[in-house]
């Protein structure tokens, strides 16, 4: 877990200047490790944004696919932001441009919506991912 929420901290902000080989290795140690950890999807979705920080667009997909609907909070959303992401800068069609603008909603909707006081404090900083990431987003439709 700590291996995946470093690496996720590293590639948060897109040109930080970070040793990227170390950030891979943590990600792909992560990976590793996650099958029949509850926290199994957040690794695939910080291994997907490692693949869209390096450029491997296609692959992007490959990692952020794999969580589908999930009770954690913000999760699906931030995979689909991400992969949206990839897609838009790949090819940036109508419909990429399109796609993007949904999940960019989707994921304001998500965080305008969450009570960081309520039922489910834990998960701020899963809040500020998709905020961050959703900005990020907003960017490269301009």
């Amino acid at each position: 877990v700590t291996a995946e929420q470093t690496a996720k901290a590293c590639l948060l902000l897109p040109d930080t200047e970070f040793d990227r080989k170390s950030i891979v290795e943590l990600a792909e140690f992560a990976v590793a490790e996650a099958e029949g950890n509850r926290f199994e999807l957040y690794f695939y979705v910080t291994r997907g944004l490692v693949a869209f920080r390096q450029g491997d667009l296609d692959e992007v997909s490959q990692w952020t696919g794999r969580v589908g609907a999930t009770t954690f909070p913000f999760l699906a959303e931030t995979a689909d932001l991400i992969s949206g992401m990839a897609a838009f800068q790949s090819e940036r069609s109508n419909e990429n441009r399109q796609r993007l603008q949904r999940a960019i909603n989707t994921a304001q909707q998500k965080t305008a919506n969450w009570q960081p006081y309520g039922a489910l404090p834990g998960f701020f900083a899963d809040r500020l991912v998709l905020e961050v990431l959703s900005h990020e987003a907003a960017n490269l439709l301009k």
